[in-house]
């Protein structure tokens, strides 16, 4: 009996031994995953930049940058929007800027709100009335919730969520480019999906 019970043991320690290599691979493989996610979405963004239209009122000419900021203390891109700032979209500079005051949103032409970010959302849309500021939002509910933009995952895919009546609401024009790789919510009639 106690001989069954040492071999026992010694077959759990040598599978453990064996598992935990795995065990580390699939966790560094969970990151991976995590940072292209992070990659994917920063050049989304970029792309909702070329394929977004703002009314004259919002840019102070022409060649004015177009403030594009990220709402809160952390990062939730690890720094990967960073490789944009400096360049041009429609013949204007990106300056990227982080803040932290809902206030300071309304001087914003894009606003990304991590899901870290999500309880100041609800201060955020009421300040953003009117404003003609495109919103990103990286949590779930966030165009049902009068967001423009979000971003889901769904099958290990990044979905894109488009809240066509919020973007109305703003006075933005967002290019059917961008609209057809988006699913469409409407919040206004019952959350709907197309």
């Amino acid at each position: 009996m106690q001989i069954l019970m040492r071999r026992i043991i010694f077959t759990l320690f040598i599978t453990a031994i064996f598992m935990l290599p795995l065990y580390a691979f699939a966790e560094e493989d969970q990151n991976q995953l995590q940072l292209s996610e992070q990659k994917i979405k920063a050049g989304l963004i970029y792309n909702f930049l070329k394929y977004t239209e703002w009314p004259p009122s919002k840019t102070a000419g022409p060649s004015s940058p177009l403030d594009i900021c990220i709402f809160g203390s952390e990062d939730p891109l690890d720094g990967y929007l960073q490789p944009i700032e400096g360049r041009t979209v429609n013949q204007r500079m990106i300056k990227l800027r982080h803040i932290t005051s809902v206030e300071d949103a309304a001087k914003c032409h894009m606003l990304f709100i991590g899901s870290d970010e999500q309880g100041q959302w609800p201060a955020l849309r009421r300040s953003l009335v009117n404003k003609s500021v495109l919103t990103v939002g990286d949590f779930e509910g966030f165009s049902h919730d009068g967001g423009m933009i979000e971003f889901s995952s769904e099958d290990n895919r990044i979905q894109i969520w488009l809240n066509v009546a919020a973007v109305d609401e703003a006075r933005l024009h967002i290019y059917d480019s961008l609209r057809r790789l988006a699913k469409t919510t409407h919040p206004s009639s019952g959350g709907g999906i197309e």
